[in-house]
C-alpha cells in the first residue's frame, strides 16, 4: 500500500484538481454583470452593466460595460462618485482613515436617513460605519479584549458599539433603549436607524438600499456514480498487523446509488450552495503479500479479500457560477462512509523456505473500522435540460483518514445529478 505505483499519481491528481478549481475561478469570476448606473464626478448617470462580485472587490473597483457585448472598463473610488445594481447594492465613494493613512474606498450604502448605516470590506474584515451629517464617519466597533479575573486571562467581544449608537441616536430614548440588545449586522443596524428616522422625521420615508432578499433556491434528485478507491499506507505495522506490510489492495472500480439535496445560501453569497448527498455502495478489496519468519524459516503468503456494503453521508459548499449554458462549479467539504455490511477474510499459506506447506489458516476478525472519513474537493459543471431541470457532473476526490489508523483511502468519483423537485 505504500508503493510509488498507488502513492505519487494521487499525489499528482489531488494537484491537477487543485489547479483545475483555480483555472476556472479566474476564467469565470467576472462573468456576473447585472443592470445597473455608474454616477460620475460630474455627476453624469451611465446606465448599462456592472459586475456584481463579493463585497471587498465590490469596495475598490467598479467594473462596468455599456452593454453584454462591449468592452468592460474599470472604475476606481477616485474617478466615480457612486455606482448601483438596480433595486439592490448601492455604493459611494469616500476616503476612509485606515490605520493612519487615507484610502478611497466604496462604501455600500445600507440606509439613507437622519442617520446614515454604511458597510465595507476589507483584509481586517468587516466594517460598519454610521454617519450623522457632521462629516465624521463613527466607526461601529466590536474588537476581542482581553480581561483578567484571579490572573486567567479571558477573551471577550468589547462591545463598543453600544455605547457610539447610543450616543449618535440619543435624541430617541426609546431608540436608544433598543441598540442595548442588539448585534453589530446589518439587519439589527437597518432596524434601529430607520426606528429613529421615524421617529425624528415621520413625514420623510429613510431609503434602504440594502438589496432584497434573495430567494432561498433549493432542488433534490437522484444521484448515481462511478468510483475508484485505493488505499495508501502511511507507516509500518507492527505486532499482530505486520501482514498488512507492503500490501497492494487492487484499484477497485464500483458504481454508486443515492439522492441528493442543495439549498442555496443568499446570505453569504448568490453562487454559494450547500449540499448533502447519501449514497449506497458495493465493493470487493483484495490484497496479496508476503513476509519471512526468520526464527522458523517461514514463507507466510497473505491473502485478504473484503467485501462490504456502505453508506456514504457527504456535505458539500458548492460555488456555481450563474451564467452560460454549461456553469462550472467547483466543491470542497467532507463526509462520513459507514460500513454496514462487512465480509472480511484473511488467508494464510504458510510454507518453508527449505520446502513443504503447512496447513492454510483463516481468519475473519477484520482489523478495519466501519466507519471513514475525510474530506473532498471537486469541480463540475451544470446546465438545464428537460423543462429547465438541473443537471449536474461532478468529479471529485476525496481523501479517508478513518479506516485504520496508518492508512488512508482515496476516493475518485464522477456522479451524475438529476433535479426532479424543489
Amino acid at each position: 500500500m505504500s508503493s510509488d505505483h498507488n502513492k505519487y499519481p494521487m499525489k499528482q491528481l489531488i494537484i491537477l484538481l487543485a489547479v483545475f478549481c483555480f483555472a476556472i475561478v479566474n476564467l469565470y469570476s467576472q462573468a456576473d454583470f447585472r443592470n445597473g448606473y455608474i454616477i460620475k464626478n460630474n455627476n453624469d448617470t451611465i446606465y448599462g452593466l456592472i459586475d456584481y462580485r463579493g463585497d471587498k472587490a465590490n469596495a475598490n473597483k467598479c467594473i462596468y460595460k455599456k452593454d453584454i457585448n462591449s468592452e468592460k472598463q474599470e472604475f476606481t473610488p477616485t474617478e466615480l462618485k457612486a455606482y448601483r445594481f438596480i433595486d439592490s447594492k448601492y455604493y459611494i465613494s469616500k476616503p476612509i482613515l485606515s490605520e493612519g493613512v487615507e484610502v478611497p474606498l466604496f462604501l455600500e450604502y445600507l440606509l439613507n436617513g437622519v442617520v446614515n448605516i454604511l458597510y465595507y470590506r476589507d483584509d481586517l474584515g468587516e466594517h460598519y460605519l454610521a454617519d450623522v451629517g457632521d462629516g465624521k464617519f463613527y466607526e461601529l466597533k466590536n474588537e476581542d479584549k482581553d480581561v483578567y479575573v484571579n490572573d486567567v486571562r479571558f477573551t471577550k467581544k468589547s462591545r463598543a458599539y453600544i455605547g457610539v449608537l447610543k450616543y449618535l441616536l440619543r435624541k430617541s430614548p426609546t431608540v436608544a433603549q433598543e441598540v442595548s440588545n442588539i448585534t453589530l449586522d446589518r439587519k439589527s443596524l437597518i432596524k434601529v436607524a430607520r426606528d429613529y428616522h421615524k421617529e425624528l422625521c415621520s413625514d420623510v420615508e429613510c431609503i434602504i438600499y440594502e438589496r432584497k432578499p434573495s430567494k432561498i433556491k433549493t432542488s433534490f434528485g437522484p444521484l448515481i456514480g462511478l468510483n475508484a478507491i485505493t488505499i495508501s499506507e502511511l507507516v509500518p505495522f507492527m505486532d499482530k498487523l505486520y501482514y498488512l506490510n507492503d500490501s497492494h489492495f487492487k484499484p477497485e472500480i464500483y458504481p454508486s446509488i443515492g439522492m441528493f439535496y442543495k439549498i442555496g445560501m443568499p446570505d453569504l453569497n448568490d453562487k454559494l450552495y450547500f449540499q448533502y448527498e447519501g449514497t449506497y455502495t458495493h465493493m470487493n478489496l483484495t490484497t496479496t503479500n508476503s513476509y519471512i519468519e526468520p526464527i522458523n524459516r517461514m514463507n507466510l503468503i497473505n491473502v485478504i479479500t473484503m467485501t462490504q456494503n456502505s453508506f456514504c453521508n457527504s456535505g458539500m459548499v458548492r460555488y456555481e457560477f450563474p451564467k452560460g449554458k454549461f456553469r462550472p462549479t467547483f466543491q470542497i467539504g467532507g463526509f462520513v462512509n459507514y460500513s454496514f455490511l462487512v465480509d472480511y477474510t484473511l488467508t494464510l499459506y504458510p510454507t518453508y523456505i527449505s520446502g513443504g506447506a503447512l496447513e492454510t489458516m483463516v481468519n475473519h476478525d477484520n482489523p478495519f473500522t466501519r466507519f471513514d472519513l475525510g474530506i473532498g474537493l471537486g469541480v463540475g459543471v451544470v446546465t438545464e435540460i428537460f423543462n429547465k431541470k438541473e443537471l449536474s457532473v461532478d468529479l471529485r476526490f476525496q481523501r479517508g483518514f478513518g479506516l485504520i489508523q496508518g492508512m488512508n483511502t482515496n476516493y475518485l468519483s464522477l456522479n451524475f445529478g438529476f433535479q426532479i423537485g424543489k
